[in-house]
Protein backbone atom coordinates (compact mmCIF):
# COMPACT_ATOMS: atom_id res chain seq x y z
CA UNK A 1 0.00 0.00 0.00
CA UNK A 2 1.67 3.79 -0.80
CA UNK A 3 0.85 7.23 0.44
CA UNK A 4 2.12 9.41 -1.22
CA UNK A 5 2.58 13.10 0.46
CA UNK A 6 1.23 15.83 -1.74
CA UNK A 7 2.37 19.74 -1.18
CA UNK A 8 4.09 18.46 2.41
CA UNK A 9 0.64 17.91 3.78
CA UNK A 10 1.56 15.05 6.17
CA UNK A 11 -1.69 15.51 8.02
CA UNK A 12 -3.76 14.07 4.88
CA UNK A 13 -1.95 11.64 4.06
CA UNK A 14 -2.06 10.02 7.34
CA UNK A 15 -6.13 10.59 7.61
CA UNK A 16 -5.86 9.22 4.06
CA UNK A 17 -3.71 6.03 4.98
CA UNK A 18 -5.81 5.57 8.34
CA UNK A 19 -8.92 4.93 5.56
CA UNK A 20 -7.49 3.03 3.79
CA UNK A 21 -6.18 0.62 6.83
CA UNK A 22 -9.91 1.07 8.32
CA UNK A 23 -11.13 -0.02 4.69
CA UNK A 24 -8.96 -2.79 4.36
CA UNK A 25 -9.82 -4.67 7.80
CA UNK A 26 -6.70 -3.83 9.43
CA UNK A 27 -7.39 -2.44 12.77
CA UNK A 28 -10.11 -5.15 12.80
CA UNK A 29 -7.87 -8.25 12.23
CA UNK A 30 -5.38 -6.43 14.50
CA UNK A 31 -7.88 -6.04 17.94
CA UNK A 32 -9.20 -9.54 17.11
CA UNK A 33 -4.88 -10.89 17.29
CA UNK A 34 -4.75 -8.96 20.66
CA UNK A 35 -6.90 -11.45 22.62
CA UNK A 36 -7.49 -15.15 22.83
CA UNK A 37 -10.52 -16.08 21.08
CA UNK A 38 -12.14 -19.47 21.13
CA UNK A 39 -13.85 -21.13 18.10
CA UNK A 40 -17.25 -21.26 19.76
CA UNK A 41 -16.62 -16.90 20.29
CA UNK A 42 -15.40 -16.68 16.77
CA UNK A 43 -19.22 -18.84 15.95
CA UNK A 44 -20.69 -16.43 17.99
CA UNK A 45 -19.99 -13.58 16.66
CA UNK A 46 -19.86 -14.46 12.80
CA UNK A 47 -23.21 -15.48 13.31
CA UNK A 48 -24.16 -12.03 15.19
CA UNK A 49 -22.47 -10.22 12.37
CA UNK A 50 -24.27 -12.45 9.61
CA UNK A 51 -27.91 -11.91 11.14
CA UNK A 52 -27.34 -8.14 11.07
CA UNK A 53 -25.66 -8.23 7.44
CA UNK A 54 -29.22 -10.09 6.90
CA UNK A 55 -31.33 -7.47 8.27
CA UNK A 56 -30.01 -4.73 6.73
CA UNK A 57 -30.16 -6.05 3.35
CA UNK A 58 -34.29 -7.15 4.11
CA UNK A 59 -34.51 -3.61 4.88
CA UNK A 60 -32.77 -2.43 1.66
CA UNK A 61 -35.29 -4.65 -0.11
CA UNK A 62 -38.35 -3.23 1.57
CA UNK A 63 -37.19 0.34 0.82
CA UNK A 64 -36.45 -0.77 -2.82
CA UNK A 65 -40.12 -2.46 -2.88
CA UNK A 66 -41.47 1.00 -1.30
CA UNK A 67 -40.41 3.27 -4.26
CA UNK A 68 -40.94 0.33 -7.14
CA UNK A 69 -44.74 0.84 -5.50
CA UNK A 70 -44.52 4.68 -5.05
CA UNK A 71 -43.27 4.73 -8.45
CA UNK A 72 -46.54 2.26 -9.72
CA UNK A 73 -48.95 4.46 -8.02
CA UNK A 74 -47.67 7.82 -9.35
CA UNK A 75 -47.66 6.13 -12.82
CA UNK A 76 -51.32 4.78 -12.72
CA UNK A 77 -52.23 8.10 -11.24
CA UNK A 78 -50.93 9.91 -14.25
CA UNK A 79 -52.31 7.54 -16.68
CA UNK A 80 -56.16 7.78 -15.44
CA UNK A 81 -55.51 11.62 -15.36
CA UNK A 82 -54.59 11.35 -19.31
CA UNK A 83 -58.03 8.75 -19.84
CA UNK A 84 -59.85 11.53 -18.11
CA UNK A 85 -58.36 14.32 -20.63
CA UNK A 86 -58.37 12.18 -23.35
CA UNK A 87 -62.54 11.26 -23.09
CA UNK A 88 -63.23 14.95 -22.67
Amino acid sequence: MKIYVKNNNVIKAYKLLNRKLQEDGFYRDLQSRFYFKSKGQKKREAKAVAILRDIKRQKKAEELREKIEAKQRYFNKKQQQYKKYKRT
